[in-house]
């Protein structure tokens, strides 16, 4: 059994599982994923130190 996590855009997700669904795989979880990776990480001040 293998994992596949992928980030798709939602108007390809019919195509997407027709695809799966073409090669035998009729199992899947579906979540909603929200930004847009614009975000360029996580910058932390304390007392004046970048952590």
């Amino acid at each position: 059994m293998k994992l596949v996590i992928a980030y798709i855009q939602p108007e390809k997700l019919n195509d997407v599982k027709q695809a799966l669904y073409e090669k035998d795989i009729k199992r899947m979880s579906v979540t909603n994923a929200l930004g847009c990776g614009q975000q360029m990480g996580y910058q932390e001040t304390y007392r004046g130190v970048d952590i």
